[in-house]
């Protein structure tokens, strides 16, 4: 019983490996992909590569629906939204709302 164990224990920790290792390997993925688009901005278009790895690396990956709006002239933007898909349409209102 108790070599039935071990074998259990062994092949727990090489199945959480597994898991570890296949979300490294999306980490890194999205890391690049991520980074292939930064370069292409002219914002970050001439950091080097270390510096877009860290830059995506901190990115967060986000979906919106058609017509979501992202920000509000009220609120104070916080982020850089960098459109890796899709369309975005920017624009301000007036006073009167128009």
């Amino acid at each position: 019983m108790i070599v039935g164990a071990a074998m259990y224990a062994a092949a727990c920790q090489a199945r959480e490996w597994i898991v570890q290792a296949a979300a490294l390997r999306s980490d890194e993925q999205k890391t690049a992909r991520v980074v292939r688009h930064l370069r292409q901005a002219a914002l970050f278009g001439s950091l080097d590569d270390e510096a877009l790895a860290r830059v995506a690396r901190l990115a967060r990956p986000l979906a919106y629906q058609r017509g979501a709006q992202l920000n509000e002239p009220a609120r104070a933007a916080g982020s850089v939204y960098l459109i890796m898909k899709g369309r975005l349409r920017v624009y301000q209102q007036s006073l009167a709302g128009r």
